[in-house]
């Protein structure tokens, strides 16, 4: 019998995107400096339609959904993580045409809130997957 869903992974993904939405409208509207990531530069020559990133990104959340209902490991937080910056960028890509980014530490590419939530969420999700794994 599947797991019953956390309440952590229905709150916490909408405090979060609620959040990050916030920060950007923030960000456009007051004047600091950001930058709207249009696509993949691998990509740059083809030209990708929203619905492919809308469909990567229903993807993802499956293929999260499904790990996270199989696994006897409880991933609820990674998961909230993950789905909140997955879910945040899909709506900047059809509100705005592409992702707000507007953390620029140069040394590294710009990027936003909600790429930060889904690198740690995956950093976290890995940590509890291959820690609680049974040793061979």
């Amino acid at each position: 019998m599947p797991r019953q869903i956390n309440r952590t992974v229905l709150v916490l993904p909408c405090v979060l995107v609620f959040f990050d939405q916030l920060v950007k409208f923030a960000v456009i509207n007051g004047g600091f400096n950001y930058s709207l990531n249009n696509g993949l530069p691998i990509l740059n020559d083809i030209y990708i339609s929203k619905y492919f990133y809308f469909i990567f990104g229903i993807t993802l959340i499956l293929l999260f959904h499904f790990i996270r209902r199989t696994t006897r490991v409880n991933v609820d937080f990674p998961y909230a993580l993950i789905l909140s910056g997955i879910i945040s960028n899909l709506i900047d890509r059809f509100i705005r045409g592409g992702v707000v980014d507007y953390i620029n530490l140069r040394i590294w590419p710009n990027f936003n809130l909600s790429d930060a939530l889904i690198v740690i969420g995956v950093i976290f999700f890995m940590t509890k997957v291959l820690s609680d794994s049974p040793k061979t």
